[in-house]
């Protein structure tokens, strides 16, 4: 006579192996536990984003002033020698890299929105 009045079968001992062997939490593959899209990095300091912008646009105004990642990233190194920044927040090279390309980006699109403005109110 079996002890319980439910007999066990083998689909309930599997679920109970996979329940109990299965290396992740349940609900780990949920929509709502995903962990995509921003991937959490430091954001750069506000005072060294504005830094970085004169520094480029210093560079639009007069193209003999024009600054490369890399001259950016030694004035703001000569800043920090001087006090003027603390060195924790000087990003790395690769970082100014992508930090103009994404700004040289935002502003030529700024620029042609002005420029069809312009076209929009001549006629």
């Amino acid at each position: 006579m079996p002890i319980s009045k439910h007999p066990i079968s083998d689909e309930d001992i599997q679920v109970d192996a996979i329940d109990e062997y299965f290396p992740l939490q349940s609900g780990w593959a949920l929509k709502e536990n995903q962990k995509f899209g921003k991937k959490g990095g430091a954001r750069m300091a506000k005072k060294i984003i504005s830094l970085l912008q004169a520094f480029f646009h210093a560079g639009n105004a007069n193209k003999s002033d024009r600054y490369s990642a890399h001259d950016m990233l030694d004035e703001l190194n000569d800043m920090a020698n001087k006090g003027e920044l603390e060195f924790e927040i000087i990003p790395r090279l690769e970082t100014i890299q992508n930090w103009i390309a994404r700004y040289s980006s935002a502003c030529k699109r700024e620029m042609a929105e002005i420029v069809l403005q312009r076209e929009e109110q001549r006629h």
